[in-house]
């Protein structure tokens, strides 16, 4: 058993349990704190297996910057980032004039269409995508289509490149005005 104590305050212990784990910590481990009786300020973190001089310093390391109230604000900033991406996901994206769906099942749809298309295997004319609206859209010939996929695969890449931008800004900023200054303004887009 490895055992570690700091002096900090509790309430930027916030999560610490899950943090720790998230940051590679092991999972075997019980975190104490005044509530089970310690001094106020005192943290306690029991792991059930020794730690190396490394994971030692590196528990230091983790316990010196840590804040809960920034580590619960990130997470919540990150959820709602992730939210954010599925909206606009779930808009789908206009190509030649037509409306089609950014879902999960259409992405899926798309990806077994482009591999029949490169295999050979896709005839055309097809009908095989369906609009946002419910309608079907008929690719008269390959070239139509593979503009329809490559704006497909665009829009796509688009939405999750801008939550990753939006992710990354999140996981730099270190206070909670750092994070509140990050703004994602995407589903007010149209």
């Amino acid at each position: 058993m490895s055992v570690h104590e700091y002096q900090k305050p509790t309430v930027q212990c916030k999560g610490i349990t899950l943090a720790l784990v998230e940051a590679g910590f092991s999972v075997r481990h019980t975190v104490f704190d005044e509530l089970t009786g310690l001094p106020t300020g005192t943290i306690r973190i029991e792991f059930f297996d020794d730690l190396t001089a490394e994971q030692e310093t590196a528990l230091d390391d983790f316990m010196a910057t840590y804040d809960g109230e920034v580590y619960h604000a990130r997470l919540g900033r990150l959820q709602s980032v992730d939210r954010v991406t599925q909206v606009v996901l779930s808009r789908g994206f206009t190509h030649a004039g037509k409306a089609f769906s950014l879902s999960l099942p259409a992405q899926a749809n798309w990806n077994r269409m482009a591999a029949q298309h490169a295999a050979g295997k896709l005839s055309f004319p097809t009908d095989k995508v369906s609009l946002a609206n419910g309608q079907r859209h008929t690719f008269a010939d390959a070239n139509e289509y593979e503009a329809f996929e490559d704006a497909c695969t665009t829009a796509v890449e688009a939405a999750l490149e801008a939550g990753r931008t939006l992710r990354d800004q999140l996981y730099a900023a270190s206070t909670v005005e750092e994070l509140d200054a990050v703004v994602d303004d995407r589903e007010f887009q149209s």
